[in-house]
């Protein structure tokens, strides 16, 4: 079961919608305006004590440790072990925190390439999915995190470092991270003692957007079965009615451009790898199933990464602040596959027409698999 915090929030601000990491989730089927209830203490500061007028045109810092699976990488910044810190922060609760996406400030957590298969512990569906319904009118961020215990790999660096963060301001595209560190004339960086817990990273993902023509909890979805060649679900052959529509977004992240319209990874502002797509332009509310795959054949690339019985959908214990009714989300399922054995996971997230107001409750549930939470 979810635990959450849902905060109403009064009143709304036209043409903007916050969107952030799973791990701290401010989301809004209507753009709303929100007070932040984390407030950080002091002020923007330089190495000097100066503040203010500096410019961040750098990427994110890798925080959160990461398993390259099949040995394909990201572009990260600065070099694993060394922390450089001379950029701008801020005071935190007697820490410094320094901002990410600052020229001055490099880290890199512990990365690396497996020696052997990799079986995903945890599969985190952003709590924005889980947690509201939206309009056809929202622009819905949708992230995937992956998490796997990194200490059984013996390929996995010593020491195996993550560093801690700080929560500084902002919501959406003006939310603002930083590394903790000492407040002190040399900072020490603080890392997060006993972290075994890494990302993990694979240009197979399959990101798969499919409009259900029932409801998502019509027992009739148990004749859907997932079509493995064509990466999509299809109606199985004891049905003739149409349940589910062909895809209107089917991308792998090897198949990825740069750009909002693509499914890809990045280091997001915490500085975790995240999985994401930015859905817009939805024209017709109903349900949509939303899957998570991998592909199992890319040129050039063998398939290192699974899931497996024993993977769990994780449970979102964040605040999440809304605009107004209807709270409704999604439930995120571990789908197997009998067919071929193949498990991958799904979340059926409910689009409302814009004019109406009601919500729906949770469902995804009828499949021809096995769900397993």
């Amino acid at each position: 079961m979810k635990t959450k915090s849902i905060f109403i929030a009064g009143a709304l601000l036209a043409g903007m919608n916050f969107f952030t990491s799973c791990e701290k989730e401010y989301v809004s089927p209507d753009p709303l305006s929100a007070s932040n209830s984390q407030n950080a203490k002091g002020g923007g500061k330089g190495p000097g004590g100066g503040g203010g007028g500096h410019t961040e045109t750098s990427g994110s810092n890798l925080s959160f440790p990461v398993i390259w699976s099949e040995g394909a990488t990201l572009a990260l910044r600065g070099t694993m072990g060394t922390v450089l810190l001379n950029g701008v922060y801020t005071i935190i609760d007697g820490y410094r925190a320094y901002h990410q996406r600052d020229a001055g400030n490099e880290w890199q957590a512990s990365n690396f390439t497996p020696e052997q298969e990799v079986y995903v512990d945890t599969i985190d569906w952003g709590d924005n999915l889980e947690s509201v319904d939206w309009y056809t009118t929202s622009k819905v961020r949708t992230e995937i995190v992956l998490t796997e215990d990194a200490s059984i790999y013996t390929s996995a660096p010593t020491p195996f470092t993550e560093y801690a963060m700080l929560y500084i301001s902002g919501l959406g595209p003006d939310e603002m991270w930083g590394l903790k560190a000492t407040d002190a004339t040399t900072p020490v960086p603080q890392t997060v003692e006993g972290a075994v817990s890494a990302t993990v990273y694979s240009k197979h993902a399959r990101l798969t957007i499919q409009k259900l023509n029932v409801q998502r909890d019509d027992a009739t979805l148990m004749h859907i079965i997932w079509d493995e060649l064509n990466r999509k679900w299809v109606e199985d052959a004891a049905t003739t009615v149409d349940l589910v529509n062909d895809p209107i977004f089917n991308q792998a992240v090897y198949q990825a451009s740069d750009g909002a319209g693509n499914f890809n990874a990045e280091v997001n502002i915490k500085g975790k790898v995240i999985y994401g797509y930015n859905w817009d332009g939805i024209k017709q509310p109903g349900d949509y199933r939303l899957t998570f795959s991998f592909d199992p054949s890319v040129t050039g690339s063998t398939l290192n990464t699974f899931f497996n019985a024993n993977t769990t959908i994780a449970a979102s214990e964040e605040e999440v602040v809304i605009a107004a009714e209807p709270v409704g989300g999604g439930e995120a399922v571990l789908y197997l596959d009998e067919s071929s054995n193949e498990y991958l996971t799904y979340i059926d997230v409910r689009i409302l027409p814009r004019e109406t107001g009601g919500g729906g409750g949770k469902g995804g549930g009828g499949n021809g698999g096995k769900p397993t939470r």
